[in-house]
């Protein structure tokens, strides 16, 4: 079937899909329908409006009966096209077995120009593996841990590869094959700003990203301090790994060290992430935390007791004075 599309970027195309006459179900290809939908018209406005072809045919060892004479005039004229180079198109004849279709149409994948090949090597495909190894072994994203109704999967016998949405695949894949191919020889256009790059890959899912890149593009020239309060937290401890990660800054949580060591291990991680730790109730800043609150609560009937116990005991107040001390930039509760 022929019909036209829209595409975001404003863009108009029309796409030529396979046609059965039972959809969904094994069908037999209606040649004759296939042969008006590629008729010379059809070919010729497709030139016009410089669109593009995305033609899925399904000729195999199930075709019964020879192909009509239109249709074979048809291809005949398709093959001149894309001889001429006015369509470019790609078939899988060497997957699917296509038999006739291969005698008409010529299987290339290229630009118009001839300048561009895709091109896959052995260099590439280890990087894309080793990259999905490296994904497999980390923490999941919530997005996945969503996808799972709550639970995280975890490297081991049932996860061995990421999950299929994970956001972090059209991120950190492309950019790992492309460094490969660059490598090895045969990107011939190389990523000057792998950043950038990385960006662009993000913000195809997620259409905030290019909004946020300016905020975390400054975030990281100016890598503040940030104090995560209530740092036993799974969710907390999950964020600021994930902060530091990014690279927008420097995580500091606030909490027992044996309860959020704990917590790493019991999501997949090593207990030695190197992330700073902060106990308000066994640090030398609990004094000056209390004097500088007492300052402030003293009119209000607050002894100093009072507020040496708060600061220990709790943990916003602890780092809320640990923020306007100058001992952090910033606070997150």
């Amino acid at each position: 079937l022929l019909r036209p599309l829209l595409l975001r970027d404003g863009n108009k195309v029309w796409e030529f899909i396979r046609f059965i006459n039972s959809w969904g179900n094994a069908g037999e290809l209606d040649l004759y329908e296939f042969a008006d939908q590629i008729k010379i018209q059809n070919l010729k406005r497709l030139i016009k409006n410089e669109g593009f072809m995305i033609l899925y045919t399904h000729f195999n060892e199930n075709l019964s009966r020879s192909i009509p004479k239109n249709l074979h005039c048809n291809l005949m004229a398709l093959k001149q096209m894309v001889s001429s180079k006015d369509i470019l198109m790609g078939t899988t004849s060497r997957i699917l077995k296509y038999w006739e279709i291969s005698n008409y149409v010529s299987y290339k994948v290229q630009d118009l120009q001839d300048k561009v090949i895709i091109t896959i090597n052995e260099d590439m495909k280890i990087a894309c593996a080793e990259s999905l190894a490296k994904l497999a072994r980390e923490d999941v994203p919530d997005e996945v841990a969503a996808a799972y109704s709550g639970a995280r999967p975890r490297y081991g016998p049932e996860y061995i590869i990421p999950a299929p949405f994970d956001p972090r695949l059209i991120r950190d894949i492309p950019p790992a094959v492309a460094k490969a191919a660059m490598k090895s020889g045969v990107a011939k256009l190389p990523i000057v700003d792998e950043d950038a790059y990385k960006n662009r890959l993000s913000a195809r899912l997620d259409p905030t990203a290019d909004i946020m890149q300016p905020i975390f593009s400054k975030a990281k020239r100016l890598m503040k301090r940030v104090v995560f309060a209530e740092g036993e937290e799974e969710k907390i401890i999950r964020a600021a790994l994930n902060f530091r990660e990014l690279g927008l800054g420097i995580p500091v949580l606030v909490g027992r060290q044996e309860k959020i060591e704990d917590t790493l291990k019991k999501i997949g991680l090593r207990p030695d992430t190197d992330i700073e730790i902060v106990n308000s109730k066994d640090t030398d800043k609990s004094e000056e935390y209390a004097d500088f609150l007492y300052k402030r609560l003293q009119r209000k009937g607050y002894l100093r007791r009072d507020c040496l116990r708060m600061v220990n005991n709790d943990r916003n107040i602890f780092s809320s004075c640990m923020t306007s001390l100058g001992h952090a930039d910033a606070m997150i509760t």
